[in-house]
């Protein structure tokens, strides 16, 4: 009686040391996937951040001004366009850094800043439907008389 039950609990002892041998190898590839992607999260983060402000702004101009129901289909194309520009943004890093040996990144971040400002403009264009009136392009303009009288 003894023999089954220590045995029973080996073999389970046994699946558990196993379970952790597999956990430890999936931690370390993911430690190192994070490791490589590191220099660049902050442009990740930045193109994650733009593209929620224009899904949120997308979705109060269908919604709210509108009147259309809110769509899944139009969410997935979010989610879609979201992992597009992450794994065109990875590709870029993992040309600039393996093929270049660079480690400024320089091609990659002008490629996350053009994702910006197309997710920008984006959201220029939701907030001027919002508002009715071109909200940003008067910003603009009074940041440039700003500029321009005093360099009068």
């Amino acid at each position: 009686m003894t023999n089954t039950i220590i045995g029973k609990m080996g073999s389970n002892l046994i699946c558990t040391l196993s379970n952790i041998k597999v956990l430890t190898v999936f931690e370390k590839v993911l430690s190192l996937v994070i490791a490589f992607l590191y220099p660049v999260k902050e442009l990740f983060y930045l193109i994650f951040i733009f593209l929620l402000i224009n899904s949120v702004s997308g979705i109060y101009k269908n919604v709210i001004r509108n009147k259309e129901k809110f769509s899944t289909k139009k969410f997935r194309c979010t989610f879609e366009k979201l992992i597009s520009y992450l794994i065109m943004i990875l590709l870029v890093y993992i040309f600039e850094d393996i093929l270049l040996h660079s480690s400024d990144y320089y091609i990659t971040r002008i490629v996350t800043v053009l994702v910006v400002l197309i997710e920008f403009k984006s959201i220029t264009e939701n907030f001027d439907f919002i508002t009715g009136q071109k909200v940003f392009t008067k910003i603009f303009k009074e940041v440039n008389k700003l500029f321009t009288n005093g360099t009068k």
